[in-house]
């Protein structure tokens, strides 16, 4: 092949994966996720706890180092309080998927009635135990919370 036509069609592949519209998963097809917060309606100012839940499949599981992570948008209204708490199983240095990932948060200060969403970034690792892969997956949430006086 010629060096102009491969020059060209280096260009037009680069072109298409630098411009392409595909969005990160917001889905994981091996482990699935929910978030709700221990209390829908608050007091401005007050302390709040955010539930995580991860329910791997059969023969998957999420593993507890590097660590598992919740961040906050910097627009969200909140301030994480503390370490997120992680569930560890007895025997394996996996995440406990019977019990939640508890993140508490101190409200912002905000007009008694108003709705808030809080939206963030849950960052944690999964693996195969029959295949021996693992992957880091950074799973978006979003949770709405009614304050009040």
């Amino acid at each position: 092949m010629k060096p102009g036509i491969t020059l060209i069609v280096a260009l037009i592949a680069f072109a298409m994966y630098a411009f392409s519209s595909e969005k990160p998963a917001t889905e994981n097809q091996y482990v699935k996720f929910s978030a709700a917060l221990k209390r829908p309606t608050m007091a401005k100012g007050s302390t709040g706890e955010l539930l995580i839940t991860l329910r791997p499949q059969k023969g998957i599981h999420v593993n507890l180092e590097p660590p598992v992570s919740v961040t906050f948008d910097s627009a969200a209204p909140v301030e994480p309080s503390g370490k997120v708490e992680v569930p560890k199983m007895a025997k394996h240095p996996y995440l406990d998927t019977a019990k939640a990932i508890v993140q508490r948060f101190k409200l912002a200060k905000r007009e008694p009635g108003s709705s808030v969403t809080l939206k963030g970034i849950l960052t944690y690792f999964y693996c195969s135990d029959a295949e021996g892969w693992c992957s880091k997956f950074r799973q978006p949430f979003a949770v709405s919370v009614t304050v009040t006086k």
